[in-house]
């Protein structure tokens, strides 16, 4: 084992210590402190020389009087003095607690190994020690720490972690808040929040009060809450003043070139310059510790998931981990990973089918897990002689401590959202994790022993699969949050230039006042910017959700200037997404039944947890708020009702309350199935559930129980989902997540009626204070009548119109065809349900609104994506809702006029009034068109097809020999003659054609009432054209035999000239090859039975070199005919011999 202490060195050659007065600002220094002057590259590294490597890594002035006094030492909480004196991130608490509180103008980077201990000692110490309670007692704006973490688990984990060591409860002086849940009081000092809480906060106050320090912990994962909170609070520091009370702690396992950039970031932030030299008063030190570790073996045991085959990945984890309990049967306990949570339940399984559960504690660890589950796999084994398996996804990577871990497996897999700015929607995407994520793993093997890595992939892999660090997020995630945030962040009013334009790499030629942003600087420092292109798709779909409105643009600068409506004001209020928050406040206008409603549709549409799971899971969004309401319980997995006496009592009544008895002894789950879920239909099933109704009454209710009772027998065994042979639907409802939807949807519906209360605008909210009471926020009352209608009576496809307003762009119209499973979207293309789902009853709806889809195959040959939720609705119904709400018609830009087309089938111009959602039509009615739109609908058809096309020329052989002559008439002299070739007359078409057609409605009466070569020549030709043709171009030649022969103009070109084919007998006489407007024509020379002799455009030639060979071999063949030897004084003629022959 190596440990590793903390020095820095400081090279004063570097700096230049002086107090200077700007002529617009006094700038004093307290003692110790000091201003320097920026003579070369801050990036200058100073390594220590000893074998001590934890140092800065960039030059620090001076801090204080130099002395290396023992802050654990003098921590004043003894417990805290004694824990972190026990944790490798100790040696170097000294050196941050000085750089932060020696220097009112520092801030931190800090990079310490995972299991260092940074996430629970530096924040502690920061609060405990001496130097960090005067400093924070002098702050203007109190003494709270916000800790970031980017994961619930590893928030509350965190807070509990330093809890107790404190000795307390979490929410006294250490608590935590975290989505719908909030754990502090008046007391509390340190508050551990995730990521989208601290953005919301900042996008509420974007001074952040209250606050004196914002801690990033693992900050290497790039989430975009994380990138946006930084550049949010240092525009805090930068823009309200708060550059000396604000301090920001940015802390992570491996930053790698991300310190560095970073320190550059919060550098600039601040800054001012003068003359020719720029003076910093703000600096971000870098401290690093390597803290303690022990070596670990990498062993690749090649397999894993990739380039597709992730279906190869839980069999090689399952025989890996065994492979590591045989290799190590003395070993610590083991941690895996794996991209996701149906992985690891399906490896769990199989691990405990494998080994059993007498000498191995198999565990999965995951975000949806219930809380307690989580804190368990967490903690120190109750059952030392058993070796703990932990199953986790990249949870444990860096944000999370399992204890007792020497051995680690990983997948080298990862789940990562991927957002489709074309299709506007997030796609989990499984890939490999970066070289960083890897290290990091193996490094969870080495903190406490020696340990082992086994990696599911080649060593030589590493190079051509793996790049080096991740990819943040910003540049591969939806913005439209984050693009809200920031309008509102900027007081309201957002430009393009002002978010994504890059930032200078030089200095600014202008001074900058203190407090401001340079000037060729966006209005916010990203580290990395969000791309152009998407944040611009995300700034449309606002727009579209009328979150903002546009106030100007300018089509040079292509800069567009957006206002924040009180709309948007509102959503950005909701800790939900702005689709989401938009269906909130539109059902905010339709009463409290519908908020109720669109509260729940909210906790289980936006979840990042399933609430129905299994191959039958109905793809109804609906489903979800019924479940979050418990209402339609079926139950599954109790055996046989043989087995409950039901003969003594046949009343569906009493068999319900035998279930539900029968539940209650065996601690079973229940099934919620929603009445009009799909039933089975496979020939594995029991036959009789297929007579099941799938009525929307709840009296159907009974009828279903019914069904599915008979479908048990007493062999059955096992739930919903056990096996192909089960009877039952293949479906189950996680009870966990629907209780944490449940409690979502409650805080949503809290969350609304404040707004309601304190709303600035009373056409944004128009709940009024009856939503309190209106409300049930203790419990979902599901029986209230009014209720009860949105979903069984006329009301029924309410949620439908809610989601609507959320999902404007995936509005989906069935696609025509019989059996047909595909939908077309507003937004444009296509998306299908796939083969296994076609027996949902939404796949027969007319309508659907989707909320989730998926790319991949349909299972029908088709490419289109999957749709995986949506709720059905009908036409009528979102016609008469856009008609009513002038919000949803913006939103689902609904625009109604008259469309004027030629209908292919029929040939004829069909006229209708037309009403869209986007791409997709909504409604359509025949009216009747004037003269002119059935000119202006002929002409659109013949630009389409092509003139030529549309008025049939090919199967005209006297109109399309003349358009051949007038096309080579023009090839012959293109700057006089016009151009006769289909694409530039269809060019023209609009020109000429209208005043042909007037009165015309169909092809028929086209073809009836016009002429197409007596408009050409009468609109194209002049009379010196129409000479000119008849002249130079003529339509036939009288040849030497006096036979007038048509010429053939057909497939004239620039290499073919025009074809006179005729007997070789006929051209006697003639010297040389005729020419047609200055071009020698192409002389088919035929025999007397008028087969091809000779093909040539050098007539003389032929008569010197080639006719006495033709000559003797005619003449063996049709001796009767007429040879002379010498063919230029024989007579021509058309028959076997000249008549006085």
């Amino acid at each position: 084992m190596t440990s590793h202490a903390s020095r820095y060195h400081v090279s004063e050659s570097l700096f230049t210590s002086s107090i200077r007065k700007d002529r617009r600002q006094s700038v004093a220094f307290a003692s110790g402190n000091t201003c320097w002057r920026r003579k070369r590259s801050f990036l200058t590294s100073s390594t220590s020389s000893s074998s001590n490597s934890s140092s800065f890594t960039t030059p620090e002035p001076p801090i204080g009087n130099g002395k290396c006094e023992n802050e654990v030492n003098e921590l004043e909480n003894e417990r805290v003095r004694e824990q972190i004196s026990q944790l490798p991130i100790k040696d170097v608490i000294e050196d941050c607690l000085r750089v932060l509180f020696e220097n009112e103008n520092n801030d931190l980077i800090l990079q310490a190994p995972p299991g260092a201990g940074k996430t629970t000692a530096l924040p502690l110490a920061m609060m405990c020690s001496r130097r960090g309670k005067r400093w924070f007692s002098s702050a203007s704006e109190g003494g709270k720490i916000l800790v970031l973490e980017p994961r619930r688990v590893a928030a509350r984990a965190a807070a509990t972690r330093m809890a107790s060591i404190l000795n307390e409860r979490v929410g006294e002086t250490v608590g935590y808040q975290v989505r719908f849940e909030r754990l502090v009081s008046s007391k509390t000092q340190i508050e551990v929040v995730t990521e989208g809480v601290l953005k919301n906060r900042l996008a509420k106050d974007p001074s952040l009060k209250g606050v004196s320090c914002v801690v990033f912990d693992e900050f290497h994962e790039r989430n975009l809450d994380a990138d946006l909170s930084l550049a949010l609070v240092l525009r805090a520091k930068s823009k309200f003043g708060r550059g000396k009370d604000l301090k920001v702690c940015v802390m992570s396992a491996t930053l790698g070139d991300v310190a560095v950039r970073c320190q550059e970031l919060m550098r600039k932030t601040l800054r001012r310059k003068e003359g020719e030299e720029e003076y910093f008063y703000y600096d971000a030190p870098i401290v690093q510790s390597e803290g303690k570790s022990f070596s670990v073996e990498t062993i690749y045991v090649g397999g894993g998931g990739i380039n597709g085959a992730y279906n190869d990945t839980e069999e090689v984890a399952v025989k890996t981990i065994q492979k590591a309990l045989s290799d190590t049967p003395n070993g610590g306990n083991i941690l895996v990973f794996l991209p996701g949570a149906a992985e690891i339940r399906r490896v769990v399984k199989s691990l405990k089918d494998r080994l059993g559960d007498s000498h191995f504690e198999i565990l999965p660890l995951y975000g949806a897990l219930p809380t307690n589950e989580q804190n368990y796999a967490l903690m120190p084994s109750n059952t030392p002689a058993k070796r703990r398996v932990v199953v986790s996804t990249p949870i444990a990577e860096s944000s999370l401590t399992v204890p007792g871990v020497t051995i680690v497996v990983d997948s080298g897999l990862r789940r990562a959202p991927k957002y489709d700015h074309s299709k506007g929607m997030t796609r989990l995407t499984t890939e490999r994790v970066s070289i960083s994520s890897a290290d990091q793993r193996r490094g969870r093997a080495g903190r406490i022993a020696e340990g082992m890595c086994y990696r599911m992939w080649s060593e030589n892999s590493m190079a051509t699969s793996f790049q080096k660090e991740t990819t943040p997020e910003i540049l591969t995630a939806d913005l439209t949050s984050c693009m809200l945030t920031i309008a509102n962040a900027l007081g309201g009013e957002l430009s393009t230039k002002d978010i994504f334009s890059s930032p200078s790499s030089s200095s600014s030629e202008k001074e900058v006042k203190e407090g401001s942003i340079s000037s060729s600087s966006p209005a916010l420092a990203f580290l990395d910017p969000p791309p152009a292109g998407p944040g611009k798709n995300a700034l449309k779909l606002l727009e579209k959700l009328r979150a903002i409105e546009v106030v100007e643009e300018d089509r040079e600068s292509s800069n567009v200037t957006y206002f924040v409506s009180e709309k948007g004001k509102a959503m950005n209020g909701l800790p939900c997404h702005p689709r989401i928050g938009a269906m909130l406040l539109f059902a905010s206008q339709r009463g409290a039944a519908s908020t109720r409603l669109a509260c729940q549709l909210a906790a289980g549409v936006d979840s990042d947890k399933s609430l129905l799971r299994g191959r039958d899971a109905p793809l109804d969004a609906r489903s979800y708020a019924r479940a979050i309401q418990g209402r339609d319980v079926i139950i599954a997995d109790i055996g046989s009702r043989s087995s409950m006496n039901s003969d003594d009592d046949n009343s569906d009544d009493e068999y319900r309350k035998k279930l539900g008895k029968k539940v209650g002894e065996r601690g079973i789950d229940v099934i919620r199935v929603p009445v009009d879920a799909k039933l089975p239909s496979s020939s594995k099933r029991s036959k009789n559930m297929k007579k099941a109704p799938k009525g929307k009454k709840t009296s159907a209710k009974s009828a279903i129980i019914d069904a599915l009772s008979k479908s048990y027998n007493s062999e059955s065994s096992g739930g919903a989902g056990t096996g192909s042979n089960s009877s039952y639907l293949d479906f189950d409802v996680d009870p966990f997540a629907v209780s944490e939807a449940r409690k979502s949807s409650q805080q949503l519906a809290r969350n609304i009626r404040s707004l309601a209360n304190d709303a600035p605008a009373a056409d944004i909210l128009r709940i009024a204070k009856s939503v309190s009471t209106d409300i049930d926020l203790d419990g979902l009352n599901a029986n209230e009548p009014v209720y009860e209608e949105i979903f069984c009576g006329a009301k029924q496809f309410e949620a439908s119109v809610l989601l609507a307003a959320a999902f404007p762009d995936r509005i989906a119209m069935k696609s025509s065809g019989k059996g047909s499973n595909t939908f077309k979207l507003s937004g444009g293309g296509a998306a299908s349900i796939s083969a296994d789902n076609r027996d949902d009853p939404i796949a027969k709806a007319e309508a659907l609104v989707i909320c989730e889809m998926f790319g991949g195959n349909d299972g029908n040959g088709g490419k289109n994506d999957i749709i995986k939720l949506a709720s059905p609705l009908t036409k009528g119904i979102l016609a008469t809702a856009a008609a009513t709400d002038e919000n949803l018609k913006f939103c689902l830009n609904v625009s109604t006029k008259r469309e004027i087309t030629w209908a292919e089938s029929s040939n004829k111009v069909v006229s209708r009034k037309v009403t869209r959602i986007g791409d997709v039509v909504l409604d359509e009615k025949v009216v009747e068109a004037t003269e002119s739109e059935m000119s202006e609908a002929i002409v659109e058809r013949a630009k389409k097809v092509g003139v030529f096309t549309f008025f049939n020329v090919s199967g005209d052989k006297n109109l399309n020999a003349w358009i051949k002559r007038c096309v080579f008439a023009h090839s012959c002299n293109p700057e006089s003659f016009p151009d006769f070739r289909d694409k530039s007359i269809t060019k023209t078409v609009a020109e000429w054609l209208p005043q042909w057609v007037v009165g015309c409605a169909s092809k028929q009466d086209i073809l009836k009432k016009t002429n197409l070569r007596q408009i050409l020549e009468t609109t194209m030709l002049s009379h010196e054209d129409k000479r000119v043709l008849d002249k130079s171009v003529p339509e036939s030649i009288r040849l030497p035999s006096g036979t007038q022969k048509k010429i053939n103009y057909e497939n004239v070109s620039e290499n073919n000239a025009p074809v006179i084919e005729c007997r070789l007998q006929e051209l006697f006489g003639l010297p040389d090859t005729p020419t047609i407007a200055g071009k020698k024509a192409e002389l088919h020379l035929l025999s007397p039975a008028s087969r091809p002799v000779q093909v040539t455009t050098d007539l003389k030639s032929f008569w010197e070199v080639e006719y006495e060979n033709v000559r003797k071999e005619l003449k063996g063949r049709y001796p009767r005919h007429y040879w002379p030897e010498n063919p230029l004084e024989a007579e021509p003629t058309a028959r076997a011999k000249p008549r006085n022959k």
